[in-house]
């Protein structure tokens, strides 16, 4: 018989693989053998094991794909490696509207700070504006985090199998 961590050749009355130190389970040593020698059981077991590895493999490279999605330029992943999969085209939607989002949000805060770097050589207005600036920068700064929850949080309940939604905007469907 052979082990069934490292395929090493054990002896029938062995106990741990001398080459890994498995141990042999006892329901494997007391059915090794049928009438010709060959352990059907046991070699199918081990068949069904692989089987299952193999489905579920597709299924952890799926949800890495999607996963990345999250990461707002690399929405269209999902898309290339697994088209016809509604998760994947859920989460390339959810990728595509946080860089719309993050995109929007940039060009908003830029205008409103360069208004502001406007009004600052105006000498009446300096005093009021830097402080209402500073308050925009932290509102600014506030939803960039926000954003990056959103990334971090999509990321994490893809890789375990679960669909995220961003708050408020993750039911609009650009991607159909």
């Amino acid at each position: 018989m052979y082990c069934s961590k490292c395929g090493a050749l054990i002896s029938s009355d062995a106990i741990f693989c001398p080459k890994c130190g498995t141990k042999v389970s006892s329901e494997y040593t007391q059915n090794t053998y049928n009438s010709k020698g060959w352990n059907y059981q046991s070699n199918q077991q081990n068949q069904n094991q692989n089987w299952n590895s193999f489905q579920q493999a597709p299924k952890t490279n799926r949800n890495l794909w999607c996963a990345l999605a999250y990461i707002p330029v690399l929405f269209w992943l999902p898309l290339v490696a697994d088209s016809q999969n509604p998760l994947s085209k859920k989460s390339a939607n959810q990728g595509l509207l946080l860089l719309i989002l993050n995109v929007i949000v940039q060009v908003i805060f830029s205008v409103i700070n360069e208004i502001f770097d406007f009004t600052d050589h105006f000498f009446f207005l300096s005093f009021p504006m830097g402080i209402l600036s500073s308050i925009i920068n932290m509102i600014s700064i506030i939803i960039h985090l926000a954003l990056v929850v959103c990334v971090i949080v999509g990321i994490v309940r893809t890789l375990n199998g679960e669909e995220f939604e961003i708050p408020i905007v993750g039911k609009i469907q650009l991607i159909k």
